[in-house]
C-alpha cells in the first residue's frame, strides 16, 4: 500500500499490481522466485525506509530500490506523480 499511496491508482494497478500478480502466479514454476521480482524487492525497500530501525531484514526477502527503467514505466502510466 505504500506504493499505491505514492504512485497513484493508475501506476499501481496498471504496472505494479499487474506485474506482481503475474510474478506471484509463476512462483515455483521453472525455479521462478517471486520474492526476488522487482515489485517485491522494491516493496521491501519501501518498508525498510518506512519502518527504519524497526524493520527486520531477511535473506528470504531481498531489499532493492526500484530501477530507473521501472520507475520510468511507472511514470509513463501516470505522468502526474512525483518521481
Amino acid at each position: 500500500m505504500l506504493r499505491y499511496g505514492e504512485r497513484g491508482y493508475s501506476a499501481y494497478y496498471n504496472v505494479i499490481a499487474k506485474e506482481s500478480l503475474i510474478s506471484g502466479s509463476m512462483n515455483g514454476y521453472l525455479k521462478w522466485n517471486h520474492n526476488t521480482f522487482w515489485t517485491e524487492t522494491w516493496a521491501n525497500y519501501l518498508s525498510s525506509q518506512y519502518f527504519g530501525s524497526n524493520y527486520i531484514p531477511s535473506v528470504e526477502f531481498p531489499i532493492q530500490d526500484i530501477s530507473k527503467f521501472n520507475l520510468f514505466r511507472i511514470f509513463i502510466s501516470n505522468p502526474h506523480i512525483n518521481l
